[in-house]
């Protein structure tokens, strides 16, 4: 050793801070989730399923939330009218009465209308074409993963209209471990491929339980 770099006795040893690892290529992107929090995973699956399903070429419909919004304006609209109305309480009464009526008429009549086309989806998408023009069947996704449980399974119903009965329904259900690897980080592209397979062959990848209901 030099001479220049011997230590006096009793000096502090200096500790160098070591430089972080730079992170690998891709690693900033990967989401990574607790594996014993089942809403967060099928959140992310969620998620992922409405990517890939719009990645495949469809559009998302709105109708249905155009329809909540629809029918939330025209009571908003009558309860604004009975607060506003020229005539002092007890006079407007009727106009009272009528605004409370509407709103329960309004209100069972969009429960009926939604228990029917919407369900427990979370996603209504359909086919365009290169006009714009709708082509093709409607396609809902919903899914069930049950509380401190590893099955996941998503649920492709492909009906005529948003008020017709499913004609084909397919289920694509498996472990989250295919879809997550022992660190939590999900493996986005291989769920993804695997929703599109599901996608393009409607009713050709179905659970025995599906079938059976049909």
């Amino acid at each position: 050793m030099a001479k220049g770099n011997k230590r006096p006795p009793g000096a502090p040893v200096v500790q160098q801070e070591v430089p972080p690892v730079a992170p690998i290529a891709g690693d900033a992107q990967r989401e990574t989730f607790d594996l014993m929090d089942t809403s967060a995973l099928k959140r992310a699956l969620d998620d992922a399923a409405v990517g890939a399903v719009l990645d495949a070429g469809m559009q998302e419909l709105y109708t249905v939330s155009n329809l909540k919004i629809g029918f939330g304006l025209f009571t908003c609209l009558w309860a604004v009218l009975a607060q506003f109305f020229p005539k002092k309480h007890p006079h407007h009464w009727h106009v009272l009465v009528a605004s409370l009526v509407i709103y329960a008429i309004c209100t069972l009549v969009l429960n009926l209308l939604l228990w029917r086309m919407e369900g427990d989806a979370f996603l209504f998408a359909v086919s365009v074409s290169n006009s714009g023009q709708r082509r093709g069947t409607i396609v809902t996704l919903s899914s069930i993963m049950p509380k401190y449980q590893e099955q996941y399974s998503l649920i492709f119903r492909h009906r005529d209209g948003l008020l017709d009965l499913p004609r084909e329904v397919s289920k694509l259900e498996d472990s989250i471990t295919e879809w997550f690897d022992s660190d939590g980080c999900m493996l986005k592209t291989k769920f993804q491929q695997r929703v599109k397979q599901v996608l393009q062959t409607p009713g050709g990848i179905t659970s025995p339980q599906i079938k059976n209901q049909r």
